[in-house]
């Protein structure tokens, strides 16, 4: 292929990603509903956890894609939730055992998880994220001050680091919300 013809396809490629950077960064603002065109999502219906049922779901969902459920995602109400599940038998406080499958998931707590989704609702990620791409828009600028606020006088120094950064999905169907879970 003639470098030229490469460098035009890069260029359009690369022209492709940052329209679908923006489209993405667009729709995981605050202002706007946490969806991206192509992923998947479940509606959890029930007024509270009660059991790993819909984790179980969500597994079976991507794997109807061709997709591995590799990590989870929630909020932190949402992890303690799970953590108080008992077997359901009544009388019996035992904790619930979660499923293999459920087990075999690297969980994540995020308490930038909105849990006012709709009221008090909030969401749940599921997937494989090794299909999200990073990308810096800008190079990283790391600055530091001696003199910024009240920090001379306390014998310290304030450093912040300042990047402009976009998230691409590279599948979308491999990666699945779980959507009003309370």
């Amino acid at each position: 292929m003639r470098p030229a013809m490469r460098l035009a396809r890069q260029t359009h490629r690369a022209a492709r990603a940052k329209i679908k950077l923006e489209r993405l960064a667009s729709t995981f603002t605050q202002d706007a509903p946490r969806t991206a065109p192509g992923l998947l999502e479940i509606d959890h219906s029930a007024p509270l956890l009660s059991d790993c049922d819909v984790f179980l779901d969500a597994i079976a969902a991507l794997e109807n894609v061709n997709a591995t459920a590799r990590a989870v995602v929630m909020a932190p109400r949402s992890k303690n939730a799970l953590a108080k599940l008992k077997t359901g038998i009544a009388g019996d406080l035992t904790k619930l055992t979660p499923p293999a499958d459920y087990s075999a998931l690297r969980r994540v707590v995020s308490n930038q998880i909105s849990t006012t989704e709709g009221g008090s609702k909030s969401s749940i990620f599921m997937g494989d994220f090794s299909n999200l791409a990073i990308g810096l828009r800008s190079s990283l600028q790391i600055e530091a001050s001696k003199t910024a606020a009240d920090i001379f006088g306390k014998n310290q120094v304030l450093i912040r680091a300042i990047a402009h950064v976009g998230v691409c999905v590279l599948r979308p169907n491999h990666l699945l919300r779980i959507i009003n879970v309370e």
